[in-house]
């Protein structure tokens, strides 16, 4: 998200203070000139910076420059009217990527297809479903896993998977 307008109001002891807001996900060397004078082309109205990453030499640059910036690891430089909010050096979070339920994906309902099917091949061994539906090997415990998550794959016992649900299974 680059070159939005934006604008952010922010109230602090019953006085309001607007900054031009500038997104971007992670703003590199090379645009720090682009920055600056984006900063100064209003002066009268503060610059913000709001990015994903900034990496801890472009924030520097940007502290000289008194263009004020934050981003979502919690590094900070907002210096204006009385207020001055700094904090540097945040590690960046690992963010744990999300890969969605694999059951309800084309290869999914393959996998599912052949069970509603054989009931009885839901407790087939891994390389025997692979071969029957075609799918790879990798994707069968996913698929196993979303249909859990859902409810439509419950045990019922030590060894033996049931599909519940099947109507409702069928309609999504």
């Amino acid at each position: 998200m680059q070159d939005e307008n934006h604008d952010l109001d922010v109230v602090l002891n019953e006085t309001t203070q607007r900054y031009r807001l500038d997104l971007h996900k992670e703003p590199r060397q090379h645009h720090i000139t682009t920055l600056i004078n984006k900063a100064e082309r209003q002066p009268n109205v503060p610059f913000l910076l709001i990015a994903h990453t900034i990496f801890p030499k472009l924030q520097e640059q940007l502290k000289e420059h008194h263009i004020n910036y934050i981003d979502l690891e919690g590094n900070v430089y907002l210096q204006n009217q009385g207020l001055y909010i700094f904090t540097q050096n945040q590690k960046k979070k690992k963010q744990k990527r999300e890969t969605g339920n694999r059951a309800f994906t084309k290869t999914g309902l393959k996998v599912i297809f052949h069970f509603l099917v054989k009931q009885e091949f839901i407790n087939q061994n891994q390389r025997t479903i692979k071969d029957e539906t075609g799918v790879a090997l990798g994707n069968i415990p996913k698929v196993f896993e979303g249909l859990k998550e859902t409810g439509y794959l419950i045990k019922k016992d030590k060894q033996e998977f049931i599909l519940v649900n099947k109507r409702e299974l069928i309609d999504r």
